[in-house]
């Protein structure tokens, strides 16, 4: 559809700045707003030529702007800000030379686009970070604590696990110096309980999502492949949304950043390790996956969830299969095993797409 006006909205918290261009005469009306309120941008863009479309980057300031416009009548797109391509030469930045150079791309059709995720989506996706921020409060509780034990002498049995109920049953019968120390030592362990609970409460309300009616027939397909836990399976769903937006598995790898990176001119071709561009939290969880291909035993049957068709459990069963002989062959060639964690978990995230999208 051909658009008369490109609108490009430069977001902040307390202000807008606003550029409408129009596409046949050239003419550039600007506008700043005080307040980022979405009925006072409709009420200024109504006095332009139609249609119209706006964009603004995206940012802290999230989907809100844009899904109160789309609402409204307006069509609005949240472009990439780590695709945006802008001029080299240009030495001045400000608010209302951004706008203008939005409306521009958005006019020649050079943004690319950020999927807008609809609430629903945006509030699972919330929970999944906090409860991967809660993991990782945990982690750094436990190594305060583990530190500060080291430093006062003392350590736990030679080969024993720790963070076990018989380890913390030894941390309570530990005895300090002084009293000072005691408190110190007391105020660690209230922190490491306190994330624990954390992250237990954000635990169960994971599961309860990865249940419910909006997530459960995605992480089902997803958990097929063995190493793909619920909540992995959970995060990825909400990470990505509707896979069907990548062509291929191929696109899907590019996108959490596991193809490798290139640097070839004329003859010479020039690789070297994966990009790591894209989402992080799922390239994380496609990593850790990938370990359990590693291990030296025998894979189980797949775990086929409720309402799994037969022809997605089969393919999840290939992929299983095809993932573990993939990773013996390259132990066998002595292939380290971060490089080979790696080449399965970028074979993973093809195996995954391909499910979601059967």
């Amino acid at each position: 559809m051909p658009y008369r006006t490109s609108i490009g909205l430069d977001v902040h918290a307390r202000s807008i700045s606003a550029c409408a261009l129009d596409h046949l005469t050239g003419e550039i009306a600007q506008r700043s707003f005080s307040e980022p309120v979405p009925q006072d941008i409709i009420e200024w863009a109504s006095g332009f030529e139609g249609p119209m479309r706006a964009v603004y980057e995206s940012g802290p300031t999230g989907f809100s702007l844009a899904r109160a416009l789309n609402a409204s009548g307006l069509e609005c797109l949240v472009g990439a800000t780590s695709k945006m391509l802008r001029p080299s030469g240009d030495r001045v930045k400000n608010d209302r030379r951004d706008a203008v150079l939005l409306a521009r791309m958005l006019s020649t059709g050079n943004i690319p686009e950020v999927r807008i995720p609809d609430p629903e989506q945006e509030a699972a996706k919330d929970l999944v970070r906090m409860r991967e921020n809660a993991r990782a409060a945990l982690t750094a509780a436990k190594l305060r604590l583990s530190h500060f034990l080291l430093r006062k002498g003392h350590s736990y049995e030679k080969g024993k696990k720790t963070w076990t109920r018989a380890y913390m049953d030894w941390l309570r019968r530990l005895r300090f110096d002084t009293e000072l120390d005691r408190a110190v030592f007391d105020e660690l362990l209230a922190d490491v309980l306190a994330a624990s609970d954390r992250r237990e409460r954000l635990q169960k309300m994971v599961e309860d999502q990865a249940n419910s009616a909006r997530w459960r027939p995605m992480v089902s397909r997803l958990s097929c492949m063995k190493g793909v836990s619920s909540y992995t399976a959970l995060a990825i769903a909400v990470e990505i949304g509707d896979f069907s937006r990548f062509p291929n598995a191929r696109a899907f790898q590019s996108y959490v950043g596991l193809l490798t990176t290139e640097s070839s001119t004329g003859a010479k071709v020039s690789t070297g390790g994966v990009t790591k561009t894209g989402n992080a939290l799922v390239r994380k969880l496609l990593v850790e996956a990938s370990w359990f291909y590693l291990r030296p035993r025998m894979l189980n049957p797949t775990i086929v969830g409720d309402g799994v068709p037969a022809q997605v459990a089969e393919h999840a069963r290939k992929g299983c299969m095809r993932l573990k002989k993939r990773a013996a062959h390259l132990q066998s060639r002595g292939k380290k095993g971060c490089i080979v964690v790696t080449a399965i978990s970028r074979e993973l995230a093809g195996w995954l797409w391909a499910l979601a999208t059967m």
